[in-house]
């Protein structure tokens, strides 16, 4: 299934990361959110939030539906560590090569997330034989989002999950004719 993320809520309509911009995406009909975690000045060094994203995560969601997401490597080595069943993904601003799905599958990570600008059917082809789901970022308007969306990919992260939603039904309605 097709996931429509509503990059740190619906942002283009609202603040990132506010309740009004996941509000926003809910009343959209995006199919997940992406949300960014860091922590305060009061507390928060990146070495440690790890741990304390993991105890929100059991305290307060549901595992299953949950990438833990980072363009830092290490990061997820962390949480696989800390954490042997979580999703992890593994953003890169490459193409996906054969390097970046060896490092991953080390850590079993379940998603690689390419920049969708470049990223082509072979990108997805090869995360694929190698039981990797792909998740494009990047998606900073229409035109990005009309070229990638035919990739066939497991999911985007828009800013604009409502223009996300309408190509999806106009694709939909395309196949079904």
């Amino acid at each position: 299934m097709f996931i429509n993320y509503a990059h740190r809520g619906a942002s283009h309509y609202a603040p990132e990361n506010t309740m009004a911009a996941f509000r926003k995406a809910l009343e959209m009909e995006a199919t997940g959110i992406e949300l960014d975690l860091q922590q305060t000045k009061d507390e928060k060094k990146e070495e440690n939030i790890e741990r304390k994203t993991l105890e929100i995560i059991k305290k307060y969601a549901v595992h299953n539906h949950i990438y833990i997401t980072s363009f830092q490597y290490s990061i997820l080595e962390n949480i696989r560590k800390l954490n042997s069943n979580i999703k992890i993904s593994w953003l890169i601003e490459e193409k996906i090569n054969s390097n970046h799905i060896v490092k991953l599958l080390k850590i079993k990570g379940n998603q690689i997330c390419p920049e969708a600008s470049r990223t082509s059917k072979e990108d997805v082809k090869l995360a694929r034989e190698n039981g990797l789901s792909v998740r494009l970022w990047g998606v900073y308007n229409e035109e990005i989002m009309k070229k990638t969306y035919i990739l066939n990919t497991d999911g985007m992260t828009v800013n604009f999950p409502d223009k996300l939603n309408q190509l999806m039904k106009e694709k939909e309605n395309e196949f079904e004719q």
